[in-house]
């Protein structure tokens, strides 16, 4: 592998990572800051008037912007990415890396989970889906890469 396509390789894996993390922030919302069921319920009903409309807001940031946006609408993007790259796609960056007793979730957990018999066929089909995403997402050259950055990861490619 020539070195552009490792830098172009390693700047989709930063991009996973952001979803990875915006992921697991939408799995773990209680709910904070959204607007509550029965205002939506009511609003559904018809039971609302302008003024009460007006008052519905979010009282959260985005989380899927950026990489962790462009990652996700390239996952969704027709055809759909296949099952099988999304599932260890998913477990290798939505998955904590420590269970709820604080206990190291390894790759070969993971990979055993999924099915797998060893880590080499996870990371087969990890190292799939990355090219996968390549395929789909248009990495701008020389732009700093980094979770907080909203622009490095410029335009899905449409096929």
């Amino acid at each position: 592998m020539n070195s552009a396509t490792a830098a172009m390789i390693d700047g989709i894996k930063e991009a996973c990572e952001a979803w990875g993390r915006a992921m697991r922030w939408v799995l773990q919302s209680t709910g904070e800051g959204y607007a509550g069921l029965s205002t939506f319920e009511r609003a559904r009903g018809g039971e609302l008037s302008a003024n009460d409309v007006g008052t519905v807001r979010q009282k959260f940031g985005e989380v899927m912007l950026g990489d962790a946006l462009a990652v996700s609408l390239a996952i969704r993007m027709p055809p759909g990415m296949p099952e099988e790259m999304h599932r260890v796609l998913f477990m290798h960056y939505v998955v904590p890396r420590k269970d709820a007793n604080r206990d190291k979730i390894t790759v070969d957990r993971k990979a055993t989970d999924l099915g797998y018999r060893d880590r080499r066929a996870y990371y087969t089909t990890l190292d799939q889906s990355h090219h996968f995403l390549l395929a789909r997402i248009e990495m701008e050259p020389n732009v700093p890469r980094g979770s907080n950055s909203q622009h490095s990861v410029h335009t899905l490619r449409h096929s």
